[in-house]
């Protein structure tokens, strides 16, 4: 996945130096340049992804017209950057957009193809207010009014300390872990939806794994097959999130996961059993909250682990069953 300072100068190097000549091989490595093996769509998977869920959320939570949303964006490299240009493309206005140098608002939306511009001539956005356009401190960026405040940079963006203050009617978290589990529970009590990274920022690990198919296959997709296939895998993880959280009573409306305190994993094998699913229902039973991956169980049972996670991820296919839903 792409996170903040990344970049991809080290998969190119990684390539030769493992040894690998040859398509299949430079599988393993993902988020190589095109003409290494790299697949189309790359550079903003995860941006790509996010607007798919943002969309999907937005339609869930009531946030109102499809085009016509408020969005504020902490970050503006690959993921808050792209994600940025893809909503002002689409008529959202994005009113709040910072990076490590500056945060800017502006009630009347912000020109994100003249700030980007800007970003990558010079490095950074501009720090010089001009029309309505105005410089904030980050401490009162992340309280500005909006509809989504999407924090793409850092982790625990949103803590215990500023959560009380956060004036977005949702959340969707765009870095790893942006929201701290205290956070989580005020947001939780005020009624402030958080769509959590696990199924939100899958973009990237989505679009690494349509790399490993090309390589594997000596195939080379066109953007529009990737951008489609994209959408496809990131709205079917958000009604597989849905589907399970409603089956099994989990959470609140405001939020999208299971409670902190009583998430308990569930390793089974790639291929659902019998015995897998009466030792689920049994737990459920207990009073516990599932979540079920294709972590291969011990030989003598079933062994249960507690996490501290914050999001749902539904039981994820092998890939070889991944390879059969892709063509179907």
């Amino acid at each position: 996945g792409q996170a903040m300072g990344d970049g991809r100068d080290g998969q190119p190097l990684a390539v030769p130096r493992a040894g690998h000549t040859d398509g299949a091989a430079n599988s393993a490595v993902s988020g190589k340049p095109p003409e290494m093996g790299g697949s189309a769509n790359q550079e903003d998977a995860v941006a790509r992804g996010l607007h798919v869920i943002l969309r999907l959320a937005a339609a869930h939570f009531g946030l109102g017209p499809a085009g016509g949303l408020s969005v504020v964006i902490q970050g503006a490299g690959v993921v808050g950057g792209n994600l940025a240009r893809i909503l002002h493309e689409e008529g959202h206005q994005v009113v709040g957009l910072s990076d490590v140098h500056v945060a800017l608002h502006d009630p009347n939306g912000l020109d994100v193809p003249a700030l980007l511009k800007h970003r990558f001539a010079h490095g950074r956005l501009p720090d010089a207010p001009t029309g309505t356009t105005r410089v904030v401190t980050e401490e009162e960026f992340l309280r500005l009014p909006c509809d989504v405040l999407a924090p793409c940079a850092i982790s625990m963006a949103v803590h215990s300390r500023n959560a009380e203050f956060v004036q977005a009617r949702m959340i969707l978290e765009g870095a790893h872990g942006p929201v701290s589990p205290r956070a989580d529970k005020i947001l939780e009590r005020r009624e402030i939806p958080v769509v959590p990274d696990i199924p939100a920022h899958g973009g990237g690990a989505v679009v690494s794994y349509f790399e490993w198919i090309q390589n594997r296959t000596g195939s080379a997709w066109m953007e529009e097959v990737v951008a489609a296939r994209l959408r496809r895998y990131m709205r079917e993880a958000w009604d597989g999130v849905r589907e399970i959280q409603e089956e099994f009573d989990t959470g609140n409306p405001h939020t999208v996961g299971f409670d902190l305190d009583t998430a308990l994993l569930v390793p089974c094998s790639d291929e659902p059993n019998v015995r897998n699913i009466q030792y689920a229902r049994m737990l459920h039973q207990q009073g516990h909250h599932l979540v079920v991956t294709t972590a291969r169980p011990a030989a003598d049972g079933l062994p249960l682990q507690r996490y501290s996670i914050a999001a749902l991820a539904r039981n994820a296919m092998s890939y070889h069953t991944n390879w059969q839903r892709l063509w179907r």
